[in-house]
């Protein structure tokens, strides 16, 4: 998972929205982003633009690579559920960047509330103190947050993680793996090239740990990694 940076300013045709819905109906309700979805599709391509470019073109929850043809507009606070999040369908806050597969991330999320996972555009939350990664490819809770929790609570982690999003399915596993030894033989034959190149400077250089697909399971494996 990611963390993101809301911009300061909402997308100016979902406001223009959103604000003519209030004004026509003195709420919003779920149904209000499929209106928005379906008749304002400059709206909705700017939404699209402004996701993609503040999530640097990653899901927010597998973190592998998207764009304008495999965006899936996730509700973190799902807009169809029995509670009352209609309210938040067309809060920016609460929309956010996914891949489009069909078994993992917001797919098979569906109109599923995640139990304890934050929202990745909390700016008060630090994913790096609460998702760790295995040599093998699987995410993971950290052990030295986990151990602060209550069985409960790590149930639902888990349950985030392994059964609402599926994040550790075998073809995001591989993905992670194959992506790391790609970029381990890219260092490799760099460094061959330039005997004295670190590889922090090598990562950094490239921009894999920042920006790049599965950049938080490349910067928790392959930094920890003894790569002469």
């Amino acid at each position: 998972m990611i963390s993101i940076n809301k911009k300061n300013e909402e997308p100016n045709l979902l406001v223009k929205f959103r604000e003519k819905r209030l004004y026509k109906k003195g709420k919003i309700e779920g149904n209000d982003y499929k209106l928005f979805q379906n008749t304002e599709s400059e709206g909705f391509k700017q939404l699209q633009k402004s996701l993609l470019e503040e999530q640097k073109y990653l899901c927010c929850y597998c973190m592998s690579e998207i764009d304008e043809n495999n965006i899936s507009i996730d509700h973190y606070k799902p807009k169809d559920s029995k509670k009352d999040y209609g309210k938040f369908a067309l809060t920016y806050s609460n929309l956010l960047a996914s891949c489009k597969k069909n078994h993992h991330c917001n797919i098979k999320k569906g109109n599923k509330e995640l139990n304890i996972l934050p929202n990745p555009s909390d700016s008060t939350v630090n994913f790096r103190h609460i998702i760790d990664y295995s040599n093998g490819g699987h995410i993971k809770i950290k052990d030295s947050f986990l151990i602060q929790l209550e069985e409960k609570e790590k149930k639902n982690y888990l349950d985030d993680i392994n059964d609402i999003l599926n994040l550790n399915n075998d073809e995001l596993v591989n993905a992670r793996l194959t992506k790391v030894n790609a970029i381990i033989k890219i260092y490799n034959n760099d460094r061959s090239k330039k005997p004295q190149l670190k590889k922090a400077e090598f990562f950094e250089s490239k921009c894999i740990i920042r920006y790049g697909a599965y950049h938080g399971y490349i910067e928790s494996v392959l930094l920890k990694k003894n790569l002469k």
